[in-house]
């Protein structure tokens, strides 16, 4: 039994990142203070309105029958507030509230994962083709792909840090290109940039260059040009006469079931600049999820090293931690290995992950007995893959609805 439908199981993986409604942009720089964006927020369909650094979404409630806003959490007098800060027991996906299956939640929480649960057996021996538990691959992952164009043009506030890693001159040169970004939010279901095959060519990417060619778009380029005019000291003549047909595109990446704020590119400067920023991790990003059951701690890190196994059963690499003596019932099958032979050559590599406890759950289930879930606060502090996931199953508390490292029944 899952968490939920299948239909919304992949929503609730990671529901906010690189910050989105009430957080801000954390852009390091020298001086202090909120640089704002030119842009107000605007729906893919092109109508405009104003906002704040906050979605302002109309979330359909199956209960009432009505839409509610759909608020940041610094404002605590809503029904949006209410629902997903203090009541719990919802997820907001497609424009709708959808309940979690506490049940299940509940029946996982019951039972003893140290031993044989829907697969989760611990390997005594780490060997990687003993891969016990049922789940789907990444290539199955998307084979099913229904993508959600329902994303949107935000206008984030960007925080200035007097700390910066950055020097003046980076800082400069960053504030320059600012205008020259387009700040969306994307929704879970719906790629960064086009997988293979004719099915996977829509993308954010792709409808925010649709986007780009409606009024709303165009006005936004035509403010590009004036940017791109103060700013022609950046690039060399030869530079810009190369780069005159530049497509705008994604200055990172999020996963295809991952909802959250991106940074677009509107100018090769802008690309390079900000995408430079990212691979150099000078912009911090901060995801929110919902885990299961209740960690202990409030504050803590977790540094199992990432790499690549091979899944003899499937035929392609799998993301695992190294974890050399794993606690029973912490690990699983699909989690981790205790032999660092069975990696890819080359591909074990350093993996550290800050979390914060934003909220404990504890809601009674149809059963008449309690279920559990955390909604938490994420930093990554290294890029690896799957490491969000992988780290917080390996912790015994996997992100709900994840596919591909929890158990079955969440």
């Amino acid at each position: 039994m899952n968490l939920c439908n299948d239909s919304v199981k992949k929503a609730i993986i990671v529901f906010v990142s690189c910050v989105v409604a009430a957080q801000s942009f954390a852009v390091p720089t020298p001086r202090h203070g909120v640089l704002p964006t030119r842009c107000g927020m605007v729906s893919r369909q092109g109508s405009s309105r104003r906002s704040s650094s906050s979605l302002q979404v109309q979330v359909l409630n199956p209960v009432t029958g009505r839409n509610i806003k759909q608020t940041d959490e610094k404002n605590k007098h809503t029904r949006w507030y209410d629902i997903m800060h203090v009541s719990g027991g919802w997820i907001a996906h497609q424009s709708a509230l959808v309940p979690i299956d506490l049940d299940s939640l509940n029946a996982w929480e019951a039972s003893d994962i140290s031993e044989s649960n829907n697969g989760l057996t611990m390997l005594s021996n780490g060997r990687s083709e003993a891969f016990l538990v049922d789940k789907i691959s990444s290539a199955d992952f998307e084979s099913d792909y229904e993508p959600d164009c329902n994303w949107l043009v935000v206008s984030p506030e960007i925080e200035m840090k007097e700390e910066s890693p950055l020097s003046p001159d980076e800082s400069h040169e960053f504030t320059s290109f600012v205008d020259q970004l387009l700040f969306v939010h994307k929704p879970s279901d719906l790629l960064t940039l086009p997988g293979i095959g004719e099915a996977k060519k829509v993308c954010l990417c792709s409808q925010v260059n649709e986007w780009l060619s409606t009024d709303d778009g165009k006005r936004i380029l035509e403010e590009v040009k004036e940017s791109i005019k103060l700013n022609l000291y950046k690039s060399s003549p030869k530079k810009r006469k190369k780069n005159k047909s530049f497509v705008p595109r994604a200055c990172h990446r999020l996963d295809l079931d991952t909802s959250g704020v991106m940074v677009i590119a509107l100018t090769p400067d802008a690309m390079r600049v900000t995408s430079a920023m990212f691979e150099e991790r000078k912009i911090r990003k901060t995801y929110v999820a919902l885990v299961a059951g209740h960690l202990h701690d409030d504050h803590g890190f977790v540094e199992f090293p990432i790499g690549k196994v091979y899944n003899t059963i499937n035929e392609f690499n799998e993301f695992r931690c190294h974890i050399p003596q794993p606690t029973q019932g912490i690990s699983a099958a699909n989690v981790s290995t205790s032999n660092a032979v069975d990696f890819v050559e080359n591909s074990l590599r350093h993996a550290k992950t800050e979390w914060k406890i934003c909220k404990r759950f504890t809601i009674t289930a149809s059963d008449g007995k309690e279920a559990k879930y955390t909604r938490i606060e994420l930093k990554p502090h290294t890029g690896r893959g799957h490491q969000l996931r992988l780290h917080m199953a390996a912790l015994g508390h996997p992100i709900l609805g994840d596919d591909l490292h929890s158990p079955s029944m969440i």
